[in-house]
């Protein structure tokens, strides 16, 4: 029985040609699917590329920071330097100032065994060098670790050669620190944040660093940072710090100073002098508060270490190379000058009371007055080197003698 209601649909596989190609989407947008799959890598990469990136910069920062802090930590917290060190109340013993040893450490056990020999050395002396006790010899090592050894027994001041070797020392990776002042510039705000703020005496000294193009020299109660003549650094500085190391530089800058001064002795050493009118205001300062320390910022740190020659008429210039109107700076303490000098009779009569002991003149060679004591001999050359002796009993100075070995 047939149902007149079914209606038979086309086989459309029998019969192709009822379609067109046209009716049928039968393509594929590869590009597309192309496009759409590269963006979205690119989107992955770049996001990763943004973390890695972003990690990288935030680690090196930090280590970069710390690597770097302890690289120059060195450099930006190198000890102010002593300008004037006293020593009072010195009873009993010998005070042995000794002139340049310039490194020549068995010309110094010589002088030294020579002294112990004739005065039986005990605790209770003391051994000062007068400055440049390292640079030119070969040994300016075992010179420091003598003093190291004989730590209680020594005193020492500071000698051109010393301060210019501390001054290279401090500005050898300058170059270095001025790249570090930028970077810490550039990312402060970063460190801020994290709190690795630098310290304010690191930041005065890389300002130092900006507006010198050098870290100058620190001296304590001294109102001018101080920096040598930088032709004056030398191949010698650059190998001394280098044989010395860091621990006995640090050592050298600690100990000694650019004055040592016995009040109760009317003695004062230096390396190259120092004028009447220069310890005039610290022995004012003595009487006036004698339970204060005196200030000494008048003091010009390149007269201590290097002067020879002072202008006549103005005190205030002085020079290792004689120069017009000049005269040597030691004749300023013979009494018409002193006269001249000082105004106060008081004052006068304590500073005309003082001696004066140094070194650094060995061209000169020993140069022995009544109130000035020159004492080097040019042992580094092939001279001497020479010490004065001072006797102390209960508080006096009771005699002096030099003392000199022949050196090879």
């Amino acid at each position: 029985m047939s149902n007149n209601n079914y209606q038979s649909i086309p086989d459309s596989s029998n019969s192709p040609s009822d379609l067109s190609i046209d009716d049928v989407d039968i393509s594929y947008n590869y590009e597309e699917e192309y496009d759409y799959n590269y963006k979205k890598l690119l989107k992955k990469l770049f996001f990763l590329f943004t973390l890695l990136f972003v990690s990288s910069v935030t680690i090196l920062v930090y280590v970069g920071y710390t690597l770097s802090t302890n690289t120059i930590v060195n450099y930006l917290e190198f000890p102010q330097l002593q300008t004037l060190k006293q020593i009072d109340n010195y009873q009993d013993g010998r005070l042995i100032f000794i002139g340049d040893v310039h490194g020549e450490f068995d010309n110094l056990k010589k002088l030294t065994q020579k002294i112990d020999n004739k005065f039986d050395i005990t605790n209770d002396d003391k051994f000062i060098l007068l400055g440049d006790f390292t640079t030119k010899g070969l040994h300016s090592d075992k010179v420091v670790d003598w003093m190291k050894d004989h730590d209680s027994q020594v005193e020492c001041v500071f000698g051109n050669h010393e301060i210019t070797a501390l001054f290279y020392q401090v500005n050898q990776h300058k170059d270095l620190l001025d790249s570090f002042n930028k970077y810490i510039k550039l990312t402060q705000r970063y460190f801020r944040k994290h709190g690795f703020e630098m310290p304010s005496k690191q930041k005065e000294k890389l300002l130092r660093l900006e507006t010198h193009g050098y870290i100058p020299l620190e001296f304590t109660d001294n109102r001018n940072d101080f920096i040598p003549d930088t032709n004056s650094i030398m191949k010698a500085h650059k190998q001394v710090i280098e044989q010395l190391g860091n621990k006995r530089i640090k050592y050298i800058s600690n100990k000694c100073s650019a004055v040592l001064q016995f009040p109760q002795l009317k003695l004062v050493s230096v390396h190259a002098g120092i004028l009447p009118s220069d310890l005039e205001p610290i022995v004012v300062s003595e009487r006036e508060n004698p339970l204060e320390t005196p200030r000494v910022s008048h003091l010009s740190i390149k007269s201590l270490i290097s002067m020879k020659w002072v202008d006549k008429d103005d005190f205030t210039k002085t020079n290792k190379l004689k120069f017009d109107n000049a005269i040597q700076w030691f004749k300023l303490w013979k009494n018409d000058h002193l006269t001249q000098i000082i105004s106060d009779k008081v004052i006068r009569k304590i500073i005309s009371s003082y001696q004066v002991i140094y070194g650094h003149n060995a061209k000169r060679g020993l140069n022995i007055h009544k109130r000035t004591n020159g004492l080097d001999s040019a042992c580094v050359a092939g001279g001497e080197l020479s010490a004065m002796v001072y006797t102390i009993k209960s508080g006096q100075i009771t005699e002096h003698e030099l003392v000199s070995v022949d050196c090879n």
